[in-house]
Order: C-alpha cells, then structure tokens, then sequence
C-alpha cells in the first residue's frame, strides 16, 4: 500500500455537496493508487455516538491508468460531525494470488518487510484532516510510552498517588501527557485533527486555488509622490517620520517610520502588470489611516489614509528640529483629518476596486480591530485631534479622546488600569505595547456595533470589497465565548452586507 497514494479532501471532487445542509445525503470519496488494493471505512462521530461505514468502489467515476475511487455515503444531522478514514491493504490481489508473491524493485519479496510492529504483511493506517496518516502501531505504542512516563514520573513523585494531570504539570517531566496527546501518533485522531462537517456553513468558492498577490503598499509603486510622507511630518515611536529618497535603498533594523511613498495610484498604475501574471485577487495590508508604514496601528478605520490615497488639501508647518510634540504637526494633522483629503483618499480606492473587478481581480482587505492606534480619535493621546478640532475653530463642544478626559465618549473603548487623567497611560494593550490599546469589547456595546458597522461599510458600495483578513483575530475580547461570538456576528454582518 502507497501511502502517499492516498488522498481525500474537502474539495467538491471529494465531498458531495460540497456545503451541505441538514438533511442532506453527503458522499465522501477517498483516492487511492489503482494496484493498491484496500479495504476501506469511513468512521464518523457526530459528538454523541460513531459511526463505521465501509467505503466501496466509486462506479460513477470512470477509472483510468493510476487511480481507484473509493466512497460511502450518510446522511448529514444537524450538528457538526467529524470523520477519518481506517485503510487496510488486502493481503491478496486482484487476480487472487497472495500479495507476498509481488516482487520488490531490489527483487526481494514484498512479505520479507516487516511492519512497525514486527510482523510481516499490510498495516492499517488511518488517514484524517490536518494531520495526515498514522498507524494503528503506532498510536498503541505511544499509548503504551504515554502510561509508562506516567507511572514513572508517578512513582518519582512517591507513589502511584499522583494524577496525570499533575504529571502533565511536572516542568521535570521530559514528555507530559499533553505533549503525547499533541502528537499524531500518540493516539485515536481527536476533533482537532478531523475533516468536519458543519451544516448549512456556506463559504466563498472563488478563494480555492486562488492565486493570491499581498501588497505592501508602501513598498509596491509610487504612483502619486504628492501624498508621500515627509520628513519630520511628524513623530513616531521615538523618533521623526523619514522619507526615503532612493526606492532601492535597504529597509533598517526598525524602519516603521521610513517611508518609501508606495499608493494606490501605484497599484492602480500596474493592475494589467497584475493580471497578466495571473494574479486573481489582491490581499492589501492595511489602508486606512495610520501613523506607521506597515498601518497596522489604524488612527481612524473609516478612511483612506490620505498618504496612499489623495491629498488635495495640503497645509501646515512640519516638526522643527528637536521638536517631537505632535500637536505641532500641522502638515500632518491636516493631511489625515481633513475631510477633503479623506473622502479623495476613500473615492481612490472606490474607483480601485472597480477597475481591479473589471480585470476579474478581487480585493481583499486587511482588519485590525482587535486594538487600534495610540492615534486613533477614540484614543487620541498624541492630542492630534484635539488639535485639529481648535484650529477649525468649531464652535460645538468638542469630544476628547480617552487618553485625555475619563468623561471621554470613548472612555469605555478601553480598559484603563488607573485613575490618572489628565493624559491617562495606564491602559491595556496588546503584549504591552503603549501604541496599540487593546480595544475593550466586553465592556461597550456600542464599539461592537461601530466595528460591526465598519465590516459592512468596506464591502458595500461604492467600495465594494470582495472580503476581509482579520489581524490576530484570536486575541479579539477577553474570553474564548465572546470572541466567537463576535466573530460570527461579524460574520453574519458583512454576508448580510455582500453575500
């Protein structure tokens, strides 16, 4: 038996339908070599009981020179389930002699190898999702090593008293019961590991085999070197902002704030260069409004930072030397609040989009909402706001960020550790770094419903966005529970907005 022979997938070659529904009849097809002769199960478990179903030959499916199709079909509950499949070579072949008289290359006979176990003949593998195959050997023997390093490390301790779960704790113990379960072979595939079958869960068909491009924005093409970012613009992590003159000139060790003038109107300028490598969507890391090049510390998530976009209002004094207060930055605060120069910046990428679809290139876009930046309004602890808002000279009341005033509206967007206002920087963030608070979802409904609302916003019209890549969305929240449930609201909100 070839075990790399075997193949089975999720794909709608292999799973038919390919997203079904409850109540559905679902086939599932396995793949194998055409000299390979196997018995075959498919083994099933819905969480309450399972299930062993042989698979039989494919007849639907024509056979050619190399491969055999194996299936079983069952009928789909309402609840998720998980499968594998158990595969056992036959010990005879097709035409009824014993496999032992096969010859092997070296001329030996196939019988003189011996399995993991030391017996001579086939051995049955199991074949699952993430993991691949294993052997039922295998699995046994590492079951067998798992009890003794338990026992051992048991008796170590004084006595057969101690638990697996404090042998598992034991920092002394080399292999702890946990690392045995992580591993493929240290027994029965658990549902981490399986095909799973979720009904009614319906997905996008366009992204398999899709040949994705990401683009760095700032690194791709610069296309419009009005909007690029200029020295001593302003500050950033320690240090003034950097434009690069010499595109071919090396990044630095930490060149967040090196700026090389990478836009949209670059990659506007290339989108037939992208479709005829074949490219069929774009990934973008972030474009909204950002302090960094990288942008994924977003000042404000309803716009197009205006130094990838358009800016048409252009004024203000740039830092002077040995000046690093931002609220000095009168270039840079007018070009990234300035609603001119944002709704240019948001119309690009509008007509981006539309001109990427008309090649047959989707977008996708990149979503970091799990923090935002030390920047953002909600936050506004470089005062970049404030400042802005004094020098339009609005006459309404003016909303301060959070860093700033604990009456803040956005006061409850995050979780500050002390009472220390004015200018407030005992807050959570994400691995402790002060330019990205975490954003305090348990705490504000109403920041769910803004983030909610921005999902939505970027894949509707005018812009239109064919999905998102969601930044460490595993740290959304606090807890497990909430962040999938949050998840799957975002989820059900931009579906409902683009299907």
């Amino acid at each position: 038996m070839n075990i790399q022979a075997i193949f089975s997938s999720q794909s709608p070659d292999y799973l038919i339908p390919f997203q079904p529904e409850t109540g559905d009849t679902v086939k599932v097809r396995l793949r194998t070599r055409k000299e390979d002769r196997i018995q075959c199960v498919l083994v099933i478990d819905d969480g309450q009981e399972e299930k062993r179903i042989p698979m039989t030959a494919d007849l639907t499916l024509k056979t050619d020179q190399l491969f055999l199709w194996y299936a079983a079909e069952f009928r789909l509950g309402r609840e998720p389930l998980h499968y594998y499949f158990e595969i056992t070579a036959n010990d005879l072949r097709a035409d009824g002699r014993p496999a032992a008289n096969e010859l092997r290359a070296d001329g030996r006979p196939a019988a003189n190898e011996l399995r993991a176990d030391g017996r001579s003949g086939p051995e049955t593998v199991l074949y699952y999702g993430r993991r691949g195959f294993f052997t039922k050997t295998a699995a046994r023997e590492a079951a067998d090593e798992q009890q003794t390093s338990s026992e051992v490390a048991s008796q170590a301790a004084g006595g057969l008293q101690q638990t697996s779960s404090e042998v598992a704790s034991d920092p002394a113990n080399q292999q702890t019961s946990s690392e045995v379960a992580s591993d493929p072979r240290g027994g029965e595939p658990r549902p981490a590991d399986l095909f799973e079958i979720i009904p009614g869960l319906q997905v996008p068909l366009w992204p398999a085999g899709c040949v994705m491009y990401q683009i760095f924005v700032d690194r791709f093409r610069n296309g419009d070197r009005s909007n690029d970012v200029l020295t001593d613009e302003y500050n950033y992590c320690g240090g003034n902002v950097v434009r690069i003159e010499d595109w071919n000139q090396l990044p630095a060790p930490n060149d967040v704030r090196e700026f090389y003038g990478g836009d949209l109107q670059g990659v506007m300028d290339k989108l037939d260069y992208l479709r005829d490598l074949g490219v069929q969507a774009i990934y973008f890391n972030p474009l909204f409004v950002s302090p960094s090049n990288h942008k994924y510390d977003t000042q404000d998530y309803d716009h197009v930072d205006p130094h990838f976009g358009r800016i048409v209002r252009d004024a203000g004094p740039l830092l002077e030397e040995g000046d690093y207060r931002n609220i000095h930055a009168g270039r840079y605060i007018t070009r990234t609040t300035d609603p001119a120069n944002l709704e240019a910046s948001d119309r690009l990428l509008a007509e981006l989009i539309g001109q990427a679809h008309a090649r047959g290139i989707r977008v996708i876009l990149d979503g970091v909402f799990n923090h935002c930046g030390s920047f953002h309004k909600w936050m506004d602890k470089e005062h970049i706001y404030e400042t802005a808002a004094a020098s339009r000279k609005k006459k309404k009341k003016t909303k301060k960020g959070a860093y700033i005033s604990k009456n803040s509206p956005w006061h409850d967007y995050f979780d500050f550790l002390e009472e220390d206002w004015p200018d407030n920087w005992h807050y959570d963030s994400w691995w402790g770094i002060d330019t990205l608070p975490k954003l305090n979802y348990e705490a504000s409904e109403e920041l769910q419903e803004k983030i909610l609302a921005i999902g939505k916003k970027w894949v509707s019209p005018p812009y239109n966005a064919d999905g998102w890549r969601l930044d460490v969305a595993a740290d959304l929240g606090h807890s497990p529970a909430f962040n999938h449930e949050f998840w799957q609201r975002f989820r059900q909100a931009v579906r409902e907005a683009n299907p």
